[in-house]
């Protein structure tokens, strides 16, 4: 009897399904979970958009305005309202090259963060996201 018993467990270790996780789907979940990954690659897009936007500076800037006053009064005439609206550009044409070496700053950022995690990738590639 207790020799079919082990017999009925075996056979039931063996028919169980069981699963395993391959190398390349543990790597994904712990890559997908890992915080610091998560950090660094936030830093990285951090760079590119600054980067993006220090071009900015060579645009021209548009703004406009809108607004309407409603004064109500208790004499017979009623009340008085009035509106105004404005718009306004302006573009810099020069100033002392600072819009130039604000591009040329980011970009160094940028290059230099690129670097620093290819080369953290290159020293150990399950610590770092590219």
């Amino acid at each position: 009897m207790k020799k079919l018993f082990i017999f009925l467990f075996i056979i039931a270790l063996l028919v169980s399904s069981s699963y395993a996780l391959t190398w390349q789907e543990a790597r994904a979940i712990a890559d997908k979970n890992n915080n610091e990954l998560i950090s660094a690659q936030k830093s990285l897009e951090s760079t590119e958009w600054s980067y993006k936007k220090s071009f900015s500076t060579f645009l021209p800037q548009i703004s406009a305005s809108a607004g309407m006053t409603e004064n109500l009064t208790s004499t017979s005439t009623g009340g008085a309202k009035t509106y105004s609206y404005g718009l306004s550009a302006t573009q810099s044409l020069f100033k002392g090259f600072s819009n130039y070496y604000t591009v040329l700053s980011s970009r160094t950022i940028r290059v230099c963060c690129l670097r620093t995690r290819k080369s953290q990738f290159k020293n150990n590639p399950s610590q770092c996201l590219l």
